[in-house]
């Protein structure tokens, strides 16, 4: 009988070595995660003062003008 306890300790073991290793493989995701939310709205964030900028110099040209209007907005 204590083969077969010690076996069930070993498995049990070995699981909880798994779970441990599996939440902090969560972990590390879920920070990744939030570390590329926050990258993508800075970004997000870059590219709208950039599309204003563009904009200003477009409305500002006598060239682009006439075309400003037609660009959509995003």
């Amino acid at each position: 009988m204590a083969e077969g306890s010690d076996a069930i300790s070993g498995e049990k073991l070995e699981l909880i070595q798994r779970i441990i290793e599996l939440q902090n493989t969560l972990h590390d995701l879920s920070q990744r995660v939030n570390s590329v939310r926050e990258e993508n709205s800075k970004l997000k964030s870059e590219n709208e003062v950039l599309n204003k900028y563009i904009e200003n110099l477009m409305t500002a040209s006598d060239v682009f003008a006439a075309t400003t209007n037609i660009i959509p907005k995003t």
